[in-house]
């Protein structure tokens, strides 16, 4: 274990942060609580999954942080409302669930303009409406600074999830949906390049205002597959957990095109 003070997070880095945390709680537990025993799968995955009255539930919260995940002097309320919930009905989608309820946690600045919290749950629910999730709670707190959290809570069809760690020797690899289009979206609202009113409303939308895989995953679910994940740090970061989990390797080949 770590002794304290003797590394900063700045070394440890994100994944070397949840190895630590998963190694603590794993020494945690204890499989003669009820609890523990109906853990499917715990940290390390787009969501976490246990039994429940013969249901695998799942569960999965992320934070976004202004100044860090987002800047509003380029995003609207509205479509923050939207993306904060987005990315977390991604994680449901990778499992191949169904979403049902929402926890939303928000840190507010005082001066914050009521009218723009009122955009943001506008469309929020407008996006929960999209998928049938219910927003049942949360919490405020005063902050120097926006920050969102959202937890989701939901379930699979029958036994069958996807996970990170179920991926053979001999599969392909796929991919919904276009590679690099938040990227895209946020590089042009950043440099304020001028595009065409096409590509700007597509990248802008796929940035700010993305649409959750909900039905897509469940439909992989129930043709068999078994192995997903939600890109958010790239295809080839979230092909090496894939590979990682499932202790295999991977082969991409790109055929570029010139016209």
């Amino acid at each position: 274990m770590l002794q304290s003070g003797s590394m900063k997070l700045s070394e440890l880095g994100e994944f070397g942060l949840i190895d630590l945390i998963c190694n603590i709680i794993n020494k945690s537990k204890n499989l003669e609580v009820p609890s523990w025993r109906q853990v499917l799968l715990g940290i390390g995955d787009d969501a976490a999954a246990w039994l429940n009255d013969n249901q695998t539930q799942l569960a999965t919260i992320d934070s976004l942080v202004q100044d860090v995940h987002f800047d509003l002097n380029i995003v609207t309320w509205e479509e923050l409302g939207w993306k904060a919930l987005a990315v977390n009905l991604s994680d449901i989608a990778a499992m191949g669930g169904v979403p049902q309820y929402a926890l939303i946690s928000l840190a507010l600045p005082p001066d914050i303009e009521v009218e723009n919290i009122d955009k943001f749950y506008t469309s929020t629910t407008q996006l929960a409406e999209e998928f049938g999730v219910a927003v049942v709670g949360g919490d405020i707190v005063a902050s120097p600074n926006v920050v969102i959290t959202i937890a989701v809570l939901g379930y699979s069809k029958g036994r069958a999830i996807l996970k990170r760690s179920t991926a053979c020797p001999g599969e392909q690899i796929a991919v919904t949906g276009y590679l690099g289009l938040s990227a895209g979206g946020l590089e042009m609202l950043k440099s304020g390049v001028s595009l065409d009113s096409e590509a700007t409303s597509i990248l802008k939308h796929g940035h700010l205002q993305p649409m959750p895989r909900i039905r897509e995953g469940q439909i992989l679910a129930g043709l068999g597959v078994r192995t997903a994940i939600d890109i958010s740090d790239g295809l080839i970061a979230d092909l090496n957990h894939i590979c990682e989990a499932s202790k295999v390797g991977a082969r991409i080949k790109i055929n570029i095109i010139i016209y």
